[in-house]
């Protein structure tokens, strides 16, 4: 973009920032083929002179001529490349991956909890308003359109939480819309400190919800209101088997809360998340967990099934680490699965209680050949069997979802 508008805006360097801005499209269409469209955008660009004298012979360096073989270098290697690969020059590589035209999903794409790009960008929403001081009226409609094209293409693809991750390619332009913003608000001196500091809260909450996000604390494309607000402001690692609530078509929840319905375990009355009681694991009594519980009739429905464990623990003294084990046992309590999960120190949060939440999805080919099921047990271990663990109110959750969340085409 900046090579197309020197060549249309100046007079000299026509040729080589003609043949710059051919060597950075080829390069961005290589990387990805869409970024091509970006070529709608540099008609914006032209005036009566850009393509006056453009090819004059006398102007022709051997600069120019490097560019130029550059380029043609960059798609030979490209084109060369795929069709040694598949045997032709335009090979289409996501196989049965495709858009759907008739199912957009810009709500999810824009303001949803668990991947809006407004939402976790806010930076990106207050950007658009500055297409409106752009200096030309073709200016702000053709950019508007161009973006609202690029976004709307990309909610239709099959996997639409990449949408976020493509207009990446595209910030440029959203650039030059806050760089409008700016100089509007700059004539007003209050307006325009209080803009500023706006932008640098927006820059702090993004790089906040990075941290989360990388944290484990949120998840793209599954994180829900209740998540995303329970958690705003932490930052200590979290363990978290996020399913988005519209996924579910059917649950069934069994709570241990250890006042009302007991957990396996020594119990404890010194320290408790709520109640009165709570499962102390040591080097005395290593195990808690939940005993065997009824494998669920609703498992047998189609759909996803998914098994989710939670708990709050309180980790004290020199303890480092713990172990989960969830099996599924056959009517005669034999194994017929079993998976472990694991609680490393980054993920401990000591003296205090915390949330800790752990899941599996329970997919044919782990029962294929085996007995049936007919219990699920899941316990915690102590396994280093030194300091203390305090664990209270474990839920496991029985869910089958459909797949709109799914990576599946």
């Amino acid at each position: 973009m900046y090579f197309a508008f020197s060549f249309c805006k100046e007079d000299n360097n026509k040729l080589t920032n003609f043949l710059l801005s051919a060597l950075c499209l080829a390069i961005v269409v290589c990387i990805r083929p869409l970024n091509g469209l970006v070529l709608f955008v540099t008609p914006l660009f032209f005036t009566k002179t850009t393509f006056k004298n453009i090819f004059k012979f006398q102007e022709l360096k051997l600069a120019h001529l490097a560019i130029a073989l550059l380029t043609i270098a960059v798609l030979y290697h490209q084109l060369s490349i795929m069709y040694i690969q598949t045997g032709t020059f335009l090979p289409y590589t996501y196989t049965d991956e495709h858009f759907d035209f008739s199912n957009p999903r810009l709500f999810d794409v824009l303001i949803s909890y668990h991947s809006g790009w407004f939402v976790y960008v806010p930076l990106a929403f207050i950007s658009f308003f500055g297409a409106l001081f752009l200096p030309t009226l073709k200016q702000k409609i053709v950019l508007l359109l161009f973006y609202a094209g690029i976004i709307f293409l990309y909610s239709c693809w099959w996997y639409w939480p990449i949408t976020a991750r493509a207009v990446i390619d595209y910030h440029a332009l959203l650039a030059i819309f806050l760089a409008a913003f700016l100089i509007k608000v700059r004539a007003y001196k209050k307006i325009h400190v209080a803009f500023i500091t706006l932008l640098c809260i927006c820059v702090m909450y993004y790089q906040l919800k990075s941290i989360q996000l990388n944290r484990g604390i949120l998840a793209e494309n599954y994180t829900y209101k209740e998540v995303f607000w329970r958690n705003f402001f932490r930052l200590h690692k979290a363990n978290m088997y996020l399913i988005p609530p519209e996924s579910i078509i059917q649950q069934e929840i069994y709570l241990q809360d250890n006042e009302t319905q007991f957990s396996d375990g020594a119990k404890n009355n010194s320290e408790k998340y709520s109640g009165n009681t709570s499962i102390l694991l040591d080097k005395t009594s290593p195990f808690g967990g939940s005993g065997d519980i009824a494998y669920p009739s609703l498992f047998n429905q189609k759909g996803m099934r998914k098994i989710r464990l939670s708990f709050w623990c309180n980790f004290k003294g020199d303890v480092t680490g713990a172990q989960i084990y969830l099996k599924l046992l056959d009517k005669d309590r034999k194994v017929v699965f079993e998976t472990p999960f694991y609680i490393n120190p980054d993920y401990i949060n000591k003296n205090t209680w915390d949330y800790k939440e752990f899941g599996y999805q329970v997919g044919d080919e782990d029962l294929v050949g085996k007995n049936p099921v007919a219990y699920i047990n899941w316990f915690i271990w102590n396994s280093e069997t030194k300091g203390q663990i305090f664990i209270d109110d474990l839920k496991t959750e029985f869910i089958l979802t459909n797949t709109k969340f799914e990576t599946l085409k």
